[in-house]
């Protein structure tokens, strides 16, 4: 059997690739399939995943000035997330554009539309990633895209109706998402967990990359968006525990109360600071979920709230609703630990069925 998988893949963000990575390993495992990533980098994004930005105004020539001085450790990260591209994910040839898929698409047994935001109405990309280009007659599956919102544009909604109902078998990652596909097919779909799930634990500990730190004990900060949040609640963290922070970010340079900032690790080094953590406190849904495959006590913080669905649909199933932070003003009570014995039973039934979906789908019954 050979697979097709379209989704976010190459951009440099811990969380795309790792969920891209996980999907193709789970199925490959469980199939013993042909399984390969549909190549598509749109050139527009060619030059975003450079280590220096294209200076086409003053202020991105400020910005390469400043990148500039950090550019030793932005080259390490860079290439990171190059090495895991190539190494770890089977690849179609490059596709550039969506009219480059249709004049010669790749041909699979079936299609999947994998997870993260790969079902947004506003994607510049959508006819790629609902899987337009196909050939006529294809077997397409969704397994836990998300639209990004919980509502669809008026002017989308024919658009999306016609791409939704050609597909065979759809799920969606969040609740959210089930009740927009309702509203426009009448069919309800289910919400399964994201990818990254679906490769335990000890497996994720395999590929994980050390990353030479002083501390052997410390809080991870990961701020996705930004950091005043997630700091005053680590802050808070360290004055009852006593441990460093460490502040994971992508950005080059932030005023912050950590003991140790981190922009220069890959997916790999992502995985271990996640394992050797003691906590977490973060702002990104995928943060959050390397929090719960590692077992760590974690805090989630709200900064956007109309991108928040993601986040409190996963904690509302496992019963973990109490770890969001969705106040500036909010103080950490009452017992900062989590009993993982008594989430795992919920977290291994909701994988079942994410995995009894999948494979159903897969085998067209």
């Amino acid at each position: 059997m050979k697979i097709g998988i379209v989704t976010y893949h190459s951009d440099h963000n811990y969380g795309a690739m790792l969920q891209a990575y996980a999907l193709q390993k789970f199925i490959k495992q469980q199939l013993l399939a042909d399984v390969q990533i549909i190549n598509y980098i749109p050139k527009v994004k060619i030059h975003s995943s450079h280590i220096l930005p294209k200076i086409n105004s003053l202020k991105s020539l400020a910005w390469c000035i400043i990148k500039l001085f950090y550019y030793k450790s932005l080259k390490r990260k860079h290439n990171s997330f190059e090495y895991f591209l190539e190494k770890y994910m089977d690849k179609t040839k490059v596709y550039y554009s969506y009219e480059e898929l249709l004049k010669d698409p790749p041909i699979f047994d079936l299609y999947i539309t994998g997870s993260d935001q790969t079902f947004n109405p506003n994607s510049i990309h959508i006819y790629v990633f609902f899987l337009a280009f196909c050939p006529k007659g294809s077997i397409k599956i969704s397994y836990a895209p998300s639209f990004g919102y919980s509502f669809i544009p008026e002017n989308k909604q024919a658009i999306l109706k016609a791409l939704l109902e050609d597909y065979s078998y759809l799920s969606v990652r969040e609740t959210s998402g089930s009740n927009i596909i309702n509203s426009l097919i009448s069919k309800n779909v289910p919400s399964v967990l994201d990818p990254v799930f679906l490769v335990k634990r000890d497996e994720w500990k395999n590929i994980a990359k050390p990353l030479k730190i002083k501390y052997k004990s410390f809080i991870l900060c990961y701020s996705l968006i930004g950091n005043k949040l997630q700091m005053d609640i680590a802050i808070q963290l360290k004055e009852k525990t006593g441990l460093p922070i460490i502040l994971l970010t992508h950005t080059v340079f932030s005023r912050t109360k950590a003991d140790l900032t981190i922009n220069c690790a890959g997916p790999l080094e992502f995985l271990w600071l996640f394992d050797h953590s003691n906590y977490v406190v973060t702002d990104s849904f995928h943060g959050t979920a390397f929090s719960v495959l590692f077992e760590k006590p974690f805090y989630s913080c709200i900064v956007l709230k109309e991108k928040s669905d993601r986040i409190i649909d996963l904690l509302r199933k496992l019963d973990l609703e109490d770890r969001v932070i969705s106040d500036q003003k909010m103080r950490i009570n009452g017992n900062i630990d989590i009993e993982y014995n008594k989430i795992a039973d919920k977290l291994e039934e909701e994988r079942k069925r994410s995995i009894d979906y999948l494979l159903a789908a897969i085998y067209g019954y």
